[in-house]
């Protein structure tokens, strides 16, 4: 028996069944660590003594006493913005680099309450908002399927890790894609929650209004797993909600008779990639042989959300991490600068202005799932190249996942096929908010009738990652930035407290026009009293 095959499910069942032992798993997935992730880089620490320890002391109990529950003596891995007390959280920033939390993240105490054990911490986007840059002293996470080619993030680590067979389950960060990007494109399941349904305690935060944590696993059931062990309400998250008994694994369905499925099929129809629709089309075939009814349908945004979402989320990240921006930007890498930087241009107002417009949004979006139970669509195409990576790309705010349909509500990726180039596709799948089961009842299913996440990527004994080049940052694009905007940026930095030197205020500069259109979009007629606008049509085709 092959353990690094099985999922986080097949795992608990042999457990259960006195095949294996929590020792004998923990022993698979760090000797497949120590073998290939030098090239592979999803880790940015490991604790293997306390990982042993626990697992001989669970193995014990299970022979005393029985299991604690599904989960009981088996590993996971956690992003490393996730605090595990004895393991360093850095956030893959050296402005964290010394952080050694001596308590758990709420969700890492309600998996270890339910037996499981966390044998490390793993990559992420620089404090999970810079994008994937050599030039951070941590390893730059590789996608399994080619390790040229991008995992996704933020939560890049876990996508490189699970796809790799290191470990059966993780959990990850999402504010704008963090878990369904790597989901897509390293051939995962992954699980944003519904907003308020997961702790974000002892998460080192990136978007107070935009931030999850939620479940990366290889299958829908195994998301189903690790989020009956980590919901429930938490007093120190003010933005937490009381919720029912956890009952999603319990509730996962063989079959989608009576489901409504609306497909947004433009999101994918407008793409030129033949291999997303190929694989869009055989998955609504699954969807439909299951028992579903599908019915295209048509998302036409009125106001640019996602511009809205990244003034919000960007101020966010901005004051949250502003007080070491001023005492030392050189501690942050290039990516993270290039992104957090120009968001002194923006004011109070227009922060507030976009969250008031957010607001308007989210009082009318549930209308978007009244004719539906989900909505499907496609998620990503295939993983791009990492030296093709571009930091302006960021601010250009191309959003592409559904979830600014129904923001509150539960969004989840599933793999459903390959591009020419053997790299994984994703399906992205969104409900409404705290139906969260139904999501990953229409993962299980269609996993039930597909073999797509059972794929592995082929890794080779003493494989080499090659060198990143970026070529963007190599030769960058010369951008005119007139005086006017020079004399704006140096008077935002200076109200800010920021003292940035030459290169720094470049990227400020780089950054400035993009900012700028962005608040341009701000809608500022009405009043308070004023009914919200139509943000959105959705309409049968």
């Amino acid at each position: 028996m092959n353990l690094s095959d099985l999922t986080l499910s097949e795992l608990s069942q042999a457990m259960q069944s006195g095949h294996v032992s929590s020792v004998d798993i923990v022993e698979a997935c760090f000797r497949r660590i120590d073998e290939f992730d030098n090239a592979i880089g999803s880790f940015v620490s490991v604790g293997r003594e306390s990982a042993f320890e626990q697992a001989r002391r669970l193995d014990g109990e299970r022979m005393a006493n029985g299991r604690s529950g599904p989960l009981h003596g088996l590993p996971l891995g956690m992003k490393d913005n996730i605090d595990v007390a004895g393991l360093p959280t850095t956030a893959n920033s050296r402005a964290f680099a010394n952080r050694l939390p001596d308590q758990n993240a709420t969700v890492v105490d309600r998996l270890i309450n339910n037996g499981a054990i966390i044998i490390g911490k793993l990559g992420t986007f620089e404090l999970a908002v810079g994008g994937p840059t050599p030039d951070l002293p941590w390893p730059l996470p590789r996608n399994p399927w080619n390790l040229a080619r991008s995992p996704g993030g933020s939560s890049s680590g876990a996508g490189a890790a699970l796809a790799a067979r290191f470990i059966p389950g993780a959990l990850g960060t999402d504010t704008g894609g963090s878990i369904r990007s790597p989901a897509s494109l390293c051939g995962l399941s992954g699980l944003v929650p519904s907003s308020g349904l997961v702790s974000r305690h002892g998460i080192i935060p990136t978007s107070f209004t935009f931030d999850h944590c939620g479940p990366m696993a290889r299958t829908a059931e195994d998301c189903a797993l690790l989020l009956d062990a980590i919901v429930g309400h938490d007093p120190n998250d003010p933005a937490s909600v009381s919720s029912p008994p956890p009952r999603f694994h319990a509730s996962l369905k063989s079959d989608l008779k009576g489901l409504r499925i609306g497909v947004v099929r433009h999101f994918w129809e407008r793409s030129a990639n033949a291999a997303v629709g190929k694989a869009m089309e055989d998955a609504l075939e699954a969807l439909k042989s299951l028992g579903a009814t599908l019915e295209n349908t048509h998302f036409q945004p009125i106001a640019n959300l996602p511009q809205l979402r990244w003034i919000i989320a960007q101020s966010e990240t901005f004051n949250i991490h502003l007080k070491a921006l001023q005492e030392n930007p050189g501690q942050f890498g290039h990516d993270f600068l290039q992104r957090v930087l120009p968001v002194c241009l923006f004011s109070g107002y227009e922060y507030i202005q976009a969250l008031r417009e957010w607001g308007k949004a989210i009082r009318i979006m549930p209308s978007a799932l009244e004719n539906y139970d989900v909505l499907v669509s496609a998620a990503l195409e295939g993983a791009p190249r990492l030296d093709e990576h571009d930091t302006l790309q960021f601010l250009r705010c191309n959003g592409r996942f559904l979830q600014t349909v129904t923001p509150t509500g539960p969004s989840a990726v599933f793999c459903n096929g390959f591009d020419a180039e053997g790299l994984p596709l994703g399906m992205e799948v969104l409900g409404r908010p705290f139906d969260d089961a139904t999501l990953l009842s229409v993962g299980h299913a269609y996993q039930s009738v597909t073999s797509w996440h059972r794929r592995q990527p082929h890794l080779t004994e003493g494989m080499l990652a090659p060198p990143v080049v970026q070529s963007a940052r190599a030769n960058p694009t010369e951008l005119r930035v007139d005086a006017t905007i020079q004399r704006l940026c140096h008077t935002a930095a200076e109200r800010a407290g920021l003292r940035l030197n030459d290169t720094q205020m470049q990227l400020l500069y780089q950054g400035a026009p993009f900012v700028l259109d962005m608040t341009r979009h701000l809608n500022y007629d009405g009043s308070l009293n004023d009914a919200p606008p139509t943000i959105y049509r959705l309409q049968a085709e």
